[in-house]
């Protein structure tokens, strides 16, 4: 058993030694150092690290609950306190337990089994908020800071640029904002693989905060698409400065060095688009769709850098045909929802089903997601996509429950379509023309964009779960969502983003990432579904780090409703027996 270390602030010399051979009695054993006084404790406290604190009450000329906060200032780790006192007045008790007292003992009923149960209950105490604390903050660093990369995410760039942005308008300098893009990566990921794949992603960004300046603040907003603030002093607001471009240049360099991984050696390029405030805007969305204009421009030429042109507008093009043509797709009834099962990793149970959109094109044949949502996100085509995908799943969800499958169904819906005040009533009347209660509906958004949801769009998601709709945030752990937002918008399910999951090991910063969602989760009620599960071993991994709900290919792909079907009498016996 470890010693215990304590510290006894008692100005009754009669009482400290009655306590110090109490002391001497238990079964914990405790190294005990004494105060008599309210000075002599506090300047042990700043010395010393305690695993607990007995606190008289009465210490001549102050109070104990004036070393309170003195107890939790010069404390790493949380430090239990029992207060110890001759008074048992009621106000007393709630006033000391209300400051951050753990426990409460009256001198006169202070006995060695009471003591003793005193302390141990205080130690667990310590450790489970030691440990939730450790959560917190862990969860804190994920919100702002990407896992893989460790540079700041794409919520902390849109925070510091924003910042920036009413900086810089007070003082009158300008700053640059670039957007990059690495060329090349695509075939990484293929030839060598993920775990490749994302060696080289560390490399590139270790690269790119090395050449960037510290008061510079360069973000992974995804995938292999990075962007950076840099703040310029004494600047032209006409032209853009020289040492952006010297920055620029460098981070090609940099990037385009050799990357040795898994015994090969591989060579990537990269593409940067330049925004300047105020020439090129004087908000974050303008400059962001600016800087994103001039790198994909950056693409077709041979530097790798380009700064912004009003003569841009023409590569947008390709976007606006390709909205255009999805609009005609829906109204044409080329989309299919395929479905993705979600089950009990424990029992065996299929507890749900996912819908994901395809485009079947007469011309071009199956089209996936990604080759068409980043278009219709940017246009209006989104709406009359995600209303036609509502309408489809709750088609199949109205036959399936008439078939004795009863599980929800969930749909991914945009940030774009919660400013649509007449969401909640659609959808509602979707369900009643099918006669579905709306339990059987789970509507997902990913994290970033619920983050980044105006007053607007909050207000749908508060009648939309008012009105019995469940509400799902996707992707959790890539973007940042408060304790507030958890208990404001009644969020019944958090699908752990599939970069903890797919390569999740029983130990190691994934596991603990999962455990601190799934222990999140629980806290709040909320139902934890870890995503992207590919690795039947993942299946007792998880189990094992409390998240029994899981979806991905390893249980089964997204699929029509024959093929559904289809696997819903074959999953029993690939599942096997029940744990």
């Amino acid at each position: 058993m470890n010693i215990l270390r304590a510290l006894n602030v008692e100005d009754d010399d009669v009482d400290r030694e009655s306590f110090r051979r109490l002391t001497a009695k238990l079964v914990q054993p405790i190294k005990l150092d004494e105060a008599s006084s309210f000075a002599e404790g506090k300047e042990m406290l700043k010395s010393t690290q305690y695993d607990c604190v007995f606190l008289d009450y009465n210490l001549g000329d102050a109070s104990g609950l004036d070393m309170i906060p003195l107890i939790v200032q010069h404390r790493a780790e949380i430090c239990p306190i029992i207060m110890i006192s001759t008074s048992g007045s009621e106000s007393l008790v709630v006033e000391a337990l209300r400051k951050g007292v753990y426990d409460y003992i009256t001198k006169s009923s202070l006995n060695t089994e009471q003591l003793e149960h005193a302390i141990a209950s205080s130690l667990n105490w310590a450790e489970r908020e030691t440990e939730l604390r450790n959560a917190r903050e862990r969860m804190q660093h994920l919100s702002l800071y990407d896992s893989l990369t460790d540079l700041p995410n794409r919520t902390l760039l849109f925070d510091r640029l924003e910042h920036q942005i009413r900086m810089s308008d007070r003082n009158g300098e300008a700053f640059v904002l670039m957007m990059l893009d690495v060329n090349g990566f695509k075939e990484v990921n293929d030839t060598l693989g993920h775990d490749a794949g994302d060696s080289v992603l560390r490399i590139i960004a270790h690269r790119l905060a090395a050449t960037v300046r510290t008061c510079d603040t360069m973000a992974r907003l995804g995938g292999d698409e990075f962007a950076c603030v840099l703040p310029l002093l004494d600047c032209s607001e006409t032209a853009t400065p020289e040492i952006a471009m010297h920055i620029a240049e460098k981070i090609v360099a940099a990037v385009h060095a050799p990357i040795n991984v898994d015994n090969e050696t591989v060579t990537v390029g990269i593409s940067i688009g330049i925004a300047q405030f105020p020439l090129h805007g004087r908000d974050s969305r303008s400059l962001l769709k600016r800087a994103d204009q001039a790198m994909y421009q950056a693409k077709q030429g041979s530097s790798g850098l380009q700064v912004f042109s009003p003569d841009f507008n023409l590569t947008e093009c390709h976007s606006v045909l390709l909205a255009g043509s999805l609009e005609r797709a829906v109204a044409n009834g080329e989309m299919r929802v395929h479905f993705q099962p979600q089950v009990d990793l424990c029992t065996g149970e299929i507890v749900g089903k996912e819908a994901l959109v395809r485009w079947q094109s007469p011309e071009q044949g199956m089209i996936m997601p990604d080759k068409f949502i980043p278009a219709a996100e940017r246009s209006t085509a989104i709406i009359s996509l995600t209303y036609a995908v509502l309408r489809m799943a709750l088609d199949e969800e109205h036959s399936w429950r008439a078939s004795g499958l009863s599980v929800p169904v969930s749909v991914n819906i945009s940030a774009r379509i919660l400013d649509d005040r007449a969401l909640p009533a659609r959808i509602l009347e979707m369900l009643n023309e099918r006669n579905l209660p709306p339990e059987c509906l789970i509507l997902e958004l990913t994290e970033t964009a619920l983050f980044s949801a105006p007053a607007l769009a909050r207000t749908t998601l508060c009648e939309m779960s008012e009105a019995g709709l469940r509400l799902s945030i996707d992707d959790f752990g890539s973007g940042y969502t408060s304790f507030k937002q958890l208990r404001d918008l009644e969020v019944a399910e958090i699908k752990i983003d599939g970069l903890y999951i797919r390569n999740v090991t029983a130990t190691g910063r994934d596991a603990s990432i999962v455990r601190s969602i799934v222990e999140l989760g629980h806290g709040f009620d909320i139902q934890v579904i870890a995503e992207c599960v590919e690795r039947k071993e993942s299946w007792q991994i998880l189990q094992d780090l409390g998240c029994l709900s899981a979806q991905g290919y390893s249980i089964g792909k997204p699929m029509a409703r024959a093929d559904f079907d289809y696997w819903i009498d074959r999953w029993p016996l690939f599942y096997g027996s029940p744990c």
